[in-house]
């Protein structure tokens, strides 16, 4: 449903398709993957205190989804994306 989520529309368009013959089900969706990403330096935390408890998945995980979306560009549009988006994060 367009709208339903807010920044996360414009967010999930840019991000990678998984690969196919990536090893293991993909446990986690992106978009908690994402809030995970985001929480690290919102909360100004390093990763290895990432709160498995808050259902972000795994914190190595989360590193390693930030590394493939940054490889893809995910981050690298002008302005940023969650800036563009209004988004309470956008404050850094």
């Amino acid at each position: 449903m367009p709208g339903r989520y807010g920044p996360w529309d414009r967010v999930e368009p840019l991000l990678p398709p998984w690969p196919r013959k990536a090893p293991g089900p993909r446990p986690v969706d992106d978009r908690r993957y994402l809030q995970g990403i985001l929480y690290v330096p919102y909360s100004d935390v390093s990763w290895q205190l990432l709160p498995l408890e808050l259902g972000f998945g795994s914190r190595q995980t989360c590193w390693r989804r930030l590394g493939r979306w940054h490889e893809a560009g995910v981050f690298e549009t002008p302005g940023g994306i969650l800036k563009r988006s209004g988004d309470p994060f956008s404050r850094w």
